[in-house]
C-alpha cells in the first residue's frame, strides 16, 4: 500500500490599488508547510479596462478568455459619477463557464435592483505565477 505525504500551504496575497491608476501592487506572504515548494514570484498584468453602464439587479458579465490553474484574476469597480446614499456594487465575481465546448473566465458584476443605474470604469488584473 502506497502513502502519500500531503504538504499544507497557506498563501496571502495582498493587492493595493488607488484611485483611478492602473497599477496594482502585489506582495505575496507565504507559509510553507515542512516539504512544500512554492515560488514567491508572481506577474500582474492589466489585462482589460473599459467602462460600462450598470443596470439594477442585472447580472452582468464580460468573457475574460479560457480558464486556466495557472493564474487569477482581481477586478477593480470604481463608480465614475457620484454616489447616491446607499449605492454600492452588491457582487463582483470572476468564475469559471462553459459554454459547451469550452471553459472560460468571466467576471461578473452586480448593483442592487432597488438603485439607480451605474456608470463605473472596470479594470481586471490578472495575477500569475
Amino acid at each position: 500500500m502506497k502513502t502519500r505525504s500531503l504538504s499544507v500551504i497557506s498563501f496571502t496575497l495582498a493587492l493595493l490599488a488607488g484611485g483611478f491608476s492602473s497599477h496594482l501592487n502585489a506582495a505575496s506572504k507565504i507559509n510553507n508547510a515542512p516539504g512544500a515548494h512554492l515560488s514567491t514570484k508572481c506577474r500582474v498584468l492589466l489585462v482589460r479596462t473599459f467602462e460600462v453602464v450598470l443596470e439594477p439587479g442585472v447580472w452582468h458579465g464580460f468573457s475574460l478568455g479560457p480558464s486556466s490553474n495557472e493564474c487569477a484574476y482581481v477586478a477593480k469597480v470604481t463608480p465614475l459619477e457620484p454616489a447616491k446614499d446607499g449605492s454600492y456594487i452588491e457582487k463582483t465575481v470572476v468564475q469559471p463557464e462553459s459554454d459547451g465546448n469550452r471553459w472560460n473566465d468571466v467576471l461578473r458584476v452586480m448593483i442592487p435592483g432597488t438603485q439607480e443605474k451605474l456608470k463605473v470604469k472596470i479594470r481586471v488584473y490578472k495575477i500569475c505565477e
